[in-house]
């Protein structure tokens, strides 16, 4: 078996192509290594607690919207005037 450091002399010395060609096909199955762990963990239930996580946000988020919207309905019901203050504009610089 070659070491690391054979293997990088070879990569380094392909030709372009060549090394176009080993790239396609290293990216092709880091994605198909990636793919499988994925499925294996969900599988396996690892990945569980993000369903609980996104579960546990979707139900805060609707429960401050209604709560925002509810509030919104409070003022609206109710306006409130603007605190005035006299002495704005009175005042000589």
């Amino acid at each position: 078996m070659q070491t690391f450091e054979q293997i990088k002399a070879q990569i380094e010395a392909l030709p372009q192509s060549e090394y176009a060609k080993l790239i396609d096909w290293l990216s092709e199955r880091d994605a198909a290594e990636w793919d499988r762990a994925i499925e294996q963990d969900a599988s396996s239930g690892a990945l569980d607690f993000l369903i609980d996580e996104a579960q546990k946000e979707r139900s805060w988020a609707n429960s401050a919207s209604s709560n925002a919207q509810g509030y919104v309905s409070v003022l609206a019901a109710s306006p409130r005037s603007a605190p005035r203050c006299s002495s704005i504009g009175s005042q000589e610089l």
